[in-house]
């Protein structure tokens, strides 16, 4: 043949699986251009063993070179054992690579809208049905339900948390406990069926009614048909719960992006806040009692969903917070941050007035649950009451008493910049994040605010103005 007259044309060659030389037999190493192949006959070999003749047969051993397995020679291998351990293991080194990343490709598959999404999401939506029962069963317990079941589970919780290092034990018993109430409702299920078997079979024998037989089937496993009850609940959960984790991601993004803001603003009370609270937890660690502080998360998740502790929450943690916003905090912060003048005995009162604009409405006193109140201090971090409840601190008639210099609250104008602020009604425009402040609105502002300003006095009783006089020339004696 014309073939057979022809000589060897060796080039570079890069081989995408597992070779061997034809010539000596061992394993083409490397990642690229591993060896030479002739482009007339498909001889392959490294590039010290060049074959120099003419082309005979295609290929010079019989057996496939490209599927990880060395060729047959009798003069270069006379069984399997002269294959080396080194070359078995680059061949399946080659070959675990090349499998490993077909796994990649197959587990991340483009986008298909049409055909891998809605077959995906069926199948998911039919399998998720064990974990759709023990979130329902979480639900009937802490929502109390079935309140027998309920104080079970309470007395089960608060029994673990007393346990002596109930950390450890719950994390390494938790799988066992597990599989043994796999075991126990496979085993349930199965008596249920033996006797409903029973049931029918008697019924058989002398048939006065008839018995309907449950399905054999743990409810831990079962999966879901489509279009069927289960499938639908298992829908409608999964549902519910993107909404849930929606509304949650929002809220904390929301909150983080508050948290953020009031750090640029005021670095250095976060970075107090943010030592005071990590001092305050590992006093809590070393000191308090893990047990305790265990059943009391208990008793308050257990105790969440009741009607009782609702309503009392509901009622009484608004009414602490306007107490003390009312007596301690406006009157600490209030007088803390005002103006005095010299003598101490005139405080200047500020309080700004917060508004949202809303599509329909305008601007009205209805903010976001995470930000400023309609009426706070400067920084809108500390609620402020309105300015026509605002009432004096309490009077002490042996300290003194406190009275109002100004009969009304008049707007303040010289806590921002002339061209920040409107100097007729003394509003000032900001974005949605209560930043970029401007004189007038613009398409881009959502917020505004502006600040009133009332002056009160405080009138010593005379006891306290007479030790206050002696105080001076008690001090001028001593240094005398």
């Amino acid at each position: 043949m014309a073939t057979d007259s022809q000589q060897h044309s060796f080039a570079v060659h890069t081989y995408s699986q597992p070779t061997y030389c034809d010539a000596c037999g061992s394993f083409l190493w490397g990642v690229v251009q591993q060896g030479m192949r002739c482009t007339r006959c498909g001889l392959d070999c490294h590039a010290q063993c060049v074959v120099h003749g003419v082309c005979t047969t295609k290929r010079a051993f019989a057996g496939d070179k490209m599927l990880g397995t060395r060729p047959t020679d009798p003069t270069h291998q006379t069984d399997a054992t002269a294959v080396s351990l080194l070359d078995t293991l680059a061949a399946q080194t080659h070959i675990t690579a090349l499998s490993l990343e077909e796994s990649r490709k197959d587990a991340n598959p483009p986008l298909d809208l049409l055909r891998k999404t809605p077959l995906n999401t069926a199948a998911f939506v039919a399998r998720i049905t064990p974990l759709v029962d023990v979130f329902e069963f979480v639900v009937q317990i802490l929502e109390w339900r079935d309140a027998p079941r309920t104080i079970l589970a309470l007395i089960a919780c608060l029994s673990i948390s007393s346990m002596q290092g109930f950390y450890p034990v719950t994390l390494c018993l938790l799988p066992h406990c597990l599989m043994l109430s796999l075991i126990a409702s496979s085993r349930m299920e199965r008596i249920k069926y033996e006797v409903a078997l029973k049931n029918r079979n008697r019924a058989a024998e002398n048939p006065v009614g008839t018995t309907s037989i449950p399905p054999n089937k743990n409810s831990g496993l079962r999966q879901a048909t489509y279009q069927s009850a289960t499938y639908i609940r298992n829908l409608q959960f999964l549902q519910n719960q993107m909404g849930s984790f929606v509304k949650a991601f929002d809220a904390a993004a929301i909150g983080l992006r508050t948290f953020s803001q009031y750090c640029d603003q005021y670095p250095v009370p976060a970075i107090q806040l943010l030592l005071a609270s990590s001092v305050g937890m590992l006093i809590v660690i070393q000191y308090a009692s893990m047990k305790l502080l265990a059943a009391s998360t208990v008793l308050v998740v257990f105790a969440s969903n009741t009607a009782v502790f609702q309503a009392t929450t509901a009622a009484v943690l608004p009414w602490i917070i306007k107490s003390v916003a009312d007596k301690t905090d406006i009157i600490r912060e209030g007088i803390r941050a005002a103006n005095t003048v010299p003598g101490g005995s005139v405080v200047v009162v500020t309080l700004w007035e917060n508004q949202r604009w809303w599509a329909g409405l305008g601007w009205i006193p209805h903010l976001f649950q995470n930000e400023r109140s309609p009426w706070s201090d400067e920084t809108g971090a500390i609620l402020r009451p309105h300015k026509d409840v605002f009432t004096l601190p309490d009077s002490d008639e042996i300290s003194g008493t406190w009275s109002w210099i100004d009969p009304e609250w008049t707007l303040y104008f010289n806590w921002a910049a002339p061209d920040q602020m409107d100097q007729k009604e003394g509003w000032q425009y900001m974005d949605h994040f209560w930043k970029q402040p401007r004189q007038k609105p613009n398409t881009g502002s959502m917020t505004r605010r502006r600040g009133w300003k009332r002056r009160m006095q405080f009138v010593p009783s005379l006891a306290t103005s007479a030790v206050s006089s002696l105080i001076p020339q008690v001090a001028a004696s001593e240094k005398k």
